[in-house]
């Protein structure tokens, strides 16, 4: 799903590629909340890894919930101001556009 997302994205299919990465955000928070709750109910898959592999985990998780949310919102902002008209160029993670002129 996000690798669907990154091609939409390099495509400069922008509204598609923002929608690949709001769809993948719903199961990055899945797999957030799922692997929390494992952890507290103690289930057999918890004992693969450690307190500490599962903090990471975490982490990763996050940061990559925060990367592709920040890439949505810089795409969604774009296509808002745009009126959907396609980019003049590819669209950097700050917004701006890179003119390919």
């Amino acid at each position: 799903m996000v690798q669907k997302a990154i091609d939409h994205d390099v495509q400069q299919n922008y509204a598609e590629a923002c929608k690949e990465y709001l769809n993948a955000l719903d199961y990055f928070v899945l797999a957030l909340k799922r692997k929390d709750e494992s952890y507290r109910q103690d289930q057999p898959m918890t004992s693969w890894f450690t307190d500490e592999t599962n903090s990471q985990l975490k982490i990763l998780i996050r940061a990559k919930i925060n990367d592709y949310l920040t890439r949505a919102e810089t795409l969604k902002a774009h296509i808002a101001r745009e009126g959907g008209k396609p980019a003049r160029g590819a669209i950097t993670m700050n917004g701006s556009v890179n003119s390919q002129e």
